[in-house]
């Protein structure tokens, strides 16, 4: 992951100058790494709270956090790929609006940006996100429990409430990592599917119910009662061991 070395001591062992001190021992880590570190200490909370197997093992839990943060990694990489392509997409973008500005016109860019917008760019980014989504075997469904997964480290929602979100724009709630991560994955799914969806909206949540193993929302079949999986096989298998072992435990 991403780091920065400390800077080289300009004095010898120990000052009292705050002065001198500055710049010097402080330890600057890149925001994504604050990001890691809340999604590792949510996932091992969980783990060590909620998992028999984790009593006693540490050896296990070691494991289980190389199997997070190993998935973590991987999305990582796909995000700084889209990192990239969203800032060249946008400054090409910002000159191709500043050329029109000084051929049309302020008042009368606005037909030709459309025009250009609609015929150029958009499908630009859609052909650059399936691209991404190919290179790094993601979809539109592994994109979303990744802002589920991202959403439970928002730290404006945990301490204040669903309240506190409502009353904010996306433009502030971005100052926080990792809602900066759910607003570019919301880029990559507007960019394939032309539905803008909004860091508030995922905060807040969809009404749908969510899959028990997947955490994806989904739509109820009206034909099974009280359905908890969203349909998928695999899921459906996990969901079903998942039972059974708690049968087991039950009866032990």
């Amino acid at each position: 992951m991403p780091y920065f070395r400390w800077e080289k001591c300009r004095h010898v062992h120990f000052t009292p100058n705050k002065a001198e001190a500055e710049n010097t021992y402080e330890l600057f880590y890149d925001r994504r790494q604050l990001v890691a570190l809340q999604y590792l200490r949510e996932h091992l909370r969980h783990f060590s709270d909620f998992s028999p197997m984790s009593i006693g093992s540490l050896g296990r839990s070691a494991e289980f956090l190389r199997e997070k943060m190993a998935a973590f990694n991987r999305f990582l990489v796909f995000l700084l790929d889209i990192e990239r392509t969203y800032e060249f997409a946008s400054q090409t973008a910002r000159n191709c609006h500043a050329k029109m500005c000084r051929e049309f016109g302020t008042e009368n860019v606005e037909n030709e940006w459309n025009l250009y917008r609609e015929g150029l760019y958009l499908p630009a980014i859609k052909k650059c996100a399936k691209r991404l989504l190919k290179q790094h075997n993601m979809s539109v469904q592994k994109m979303e429990w990744w802002q589920w997964q991202l959403s439970e480290l928002n730290t404006l929602a945990h301490s204040q409430g669903r309240a506190s979100v409502a009353a904010l724009d996306d433009g502030l709630l971005q100052q926080e990592e990792s809602n900066r991560m759910i607003a570019l994955l919301n880029w990559v799914i507007f960019a394939l599917t032309g539905e803008d969806r909004t860091v508030q909206g995922v905060l807040l949540g969809d009404h749908r119910p969510r899959c028990t193993e997947c955490h994806i929302p989904f739509d109820p079949k009206p034909q099974i009662r009280h359905q908890e999986t969203c349909g998928d096989p695999a899921c459906i298998r996990l969901h079903r061991n998942r039972k059974k072992r708690e049968k087991r435990l039950v009866k032990a």
